[in-house]
């Protein structure tokens, strides 16, 4: 008897519980409908209908709700809790509900891309599952509510491109503190408060978010030092703090950050020495340029070295000052003369040269950095209709570089690409002038691969002239520097002419500087394996095992002036069973010359019988060879 009233007393129970556990539900799925409405009910402007699925109250059930537009429920029916809110790019205009804060199943709100205005609710604090708050690119405005930092498990936080002051944002017009707040997001993996009005310090507290990979705080008017917790941010992938008032030093443990990729601290009031190590040694990874006090470091940042000791008076003080000025004026004074009289033995040597744009030496007086991204800009993501030549080593592409109110046409000889080098830089490439007649090979042979290239021809005259240039360009590597070099690849290819048709010779790739005993002789090594060069133009001693020497461009020289006067490559298919450019010729010398010089050769209108002319200026051609 006991026992069939115990079971009767635990069913009721059972009932009871069960009817509570459903009114419960209905409740908070109620309350989730009456949410979504009164959201509905503050949105003036929807262009695009997108919230007419969203009925009243009296017409609304779980399982319709879970239909509406945007709206994702729970996988367990029964409940059918709202569990993502996602309305982005519809165009809506009004203002954010505070009654979302209901939605406490809610994991995802993207309510980005809109219209919206007003301020952020601070009952969105009440959210706590939320994974994911995407409200950028609206007209929010007013301030960060200190709320936020209820939402312990938030991964992502955006709210740039707004018009919100106060607290946290990015891409907005923010100003004020960021809330220390912001800390108890353990859980945040990007944080973006960029291009805002937000002043104060970074909040030390930031050093609590451990599993932050990308920290974007640039454009902002934050100010003090880089915080000393952030060396706990181990996993950090990306950090900017560039465009702020950041002063003090470069922490040294970002050194030690393993993982960071990319780190941008400038245009701030950072002193001090620049790390060497870790991020550091790798130069195209970080900037930063525009710190007025930076010292030391790499190279290529190009700072001045930090002194070993400071100044111990004010009488030493005044001396260092004092040398540092003396040093510095001595060394402009020293450039603006090499820089006048280089200029000035470039306008004696090349007609029409006063008149040129000063665009096109910019990046003869400049040398900058130039990065990946500007790069990938100014060749048209290095497409192949920017591709102007290819070679072993390298690819070669036009494009146009703005640096600020100047453009300059430029030529990017890619040098790696594809794999890491012993420095682990995974991108070369050399930035350099373009010359605008392109090479002159292509100027020899115009017809390459069937296409018709619309270069021209040469007459007798520029060929001469552009021999005599190469002829001075090898003197100068040859006898007018020391220790001298050795090109060692001089060909038609590597002969660029700029619009005056005066030749430079370029590609230094396989170039040789030779160091040299008193004797005289060259200590370049005498092995035949791994020479690099071009077929036709190496002296057959390479092959032999003869060292590399000053001959060796000789030699090709010659090969090019057989070429320039007969327009046959050294390769030629004509050339077969011991015949050779040097033999062709020689053969056809003195008498039938006019049969081996190049048929395309404009007369140039001379007065004179032109047959007469160029055989004779070929035989005094051929007679220095």
């Amino acid at each position: 008897m006991e026992t069939k009233q115990g079971l009767r007393l635990l069913c009721v129970l059972t009932l009871v519980l069960l009817q509570l556990f459903t009114t419960i539900c209905h409740s908070n799925t109620d309350n989730d409908i009456r949410a979504l409405l009164s959201f509905k009910s503050l949105i003036r402007e929807d262009p695009l209908n997108a919230l007419s699925s969203w009925n009243n109250l009296s017409s609304s059930t779980s399982n319709g709700t879970c239909r509406w537009t945007g709206v994702i429920c729970g996988s367990r029916s029964s409940t059918g809790r709202v569990i993502s809110l996602q309305l982005r790019g519809l165009g809506l205009v009004g203002t954010i509900s505070p009654h979302l804060g209901n939605l406490t199943r809610l994991r995802v709100l993207d309510l980005s891309d809109n219209k919206l205005e007003g301020e952020i609710p601070p009952s969105l604090g009440d959210c706590l599952a939320l994974h994911n708050l995407n409200l950028s690119v609206n007209f929010l405005s007013g301030t960060i509510p200190s709320s936020m930092g209820q939402l312990s498990k938030l991964d992502v936080l955006n709210i740039r491109k707004n018009n919100i002051s106060g607290l946290i944002p990015s891409s907005n017009a923010l100003s004020g503190p960021i809330p220390p707040q912001i800390g108890h997001l353990v859980n945040l993996v990007t944080v973006d408060l960029s291009s805002n009005k937000l002043s104060g310090e970074i909040p030390s507290t930031l050093g609590n978010c451990l599993e932050l990979r990308a920290l974007y705080l640039q454009g902002n008017l934050l100010s003090g030092q880089i915080p000393k917790d952030f060396s706990a941010l181990r996993g950090i992938e990306l950090l900017d703090l560039s465009d702020n008032r950041l002063s003090g030093p470069i922490p040294e443990f970002l050194e030690s950050f393993q993982l960071l990729k990319v780190l941008n601290l400038s245009f701030n009031l950072l002193s001090g020495p620049v790390p060497r190590k870790g991020i550091f040694s790798n130069a195209s990874s970080v900037s930063l340029e525009s710190n007025g006090a930076l010292c030391g470091g790499s190279i290529v940042f190009n700072f001045p070295a930090c002194p070993s000791q400071p100044p111990e008076s004010p009488a030493q003080r005044r001396h260092l000052l004092i040398l540092i000025i003396s040093i510095v004026g001595a060394s402009v004074l020293i450039m603006i003369c090499t820089v006048g009289c280089y200029c000035v033995k470039k306008l004696k040597s090349s007609p029409g040269g006063a008149n040129r744009d000063q665009d096109s030496t910019l990046l003869n007086v400049i040398y900058q950095r130039i990065s990946y991204a500007e790069l990938y800009m100014a060749t048209n993501s290095f497409s192949e209709e920017n591709l102007i030549g290819r070679g072993s080593f390298s690819s070669v592409y036009k494009g146009t570089l703005s640096r600020g109110v100047h453009s300059v046409d430029v030529a990017v000889k890619l040098l790696l690409c594809d794999s890491l080098d012993h420095n682990g830089d995974e991108f070369k490439a050399l930035v350099l002038e373009l010359i605008s007649n392109g090479s002159l090979d292509k100027w020899l042979h115009p017809t390459i691969e069937g296409t018709e290239n619309a270069t021209g021809t040469l007459s007798l005259m520029q060929r001469l002239s552009i021999a005599l240039d190469v002829a001075d360009a090898l003197e100068y590597l040859h006898h007018h520097i020391n220790p001298c070099i050795v090109h060692c690849d001089i060909k038609p290819s590597n002969i660029l002419l700029d619009e005056d048709m005066i030749a430079h010779v370029g590609d230094f790739g396989l170039a040789k500087i030779m160091n040299v005993e008193a004797s005289g002789q060259s200590l370049g090594e005498s092995s035949s394996v791994g020479i690099k060069g071009t077929i036709g133009y190496l002296p057959p001693e390479y092959g032999m095992g003869t060292e590399i020497s000053k001959d060796g461009d000789v030699f090709s020289f010659g090969v090019l002036l057989l070429e320039i006067l007969t327009g046959r490559r050294p390769t030629d298919s004509y050339f077969h069973d011991g015949t050779s450019l040097p033999k062709y010729v020689e053969r056809a010398s003195p008498d039938r010359l006019l049969d081996v010089v190049d048929r395309t050769m404009p007369h140039n209108g001379h007065p004179r019988d032109n047959r007469f002319v160029r055989c004779s200026c070929f035989k005094a051609w051929l007679s220095v060879l």
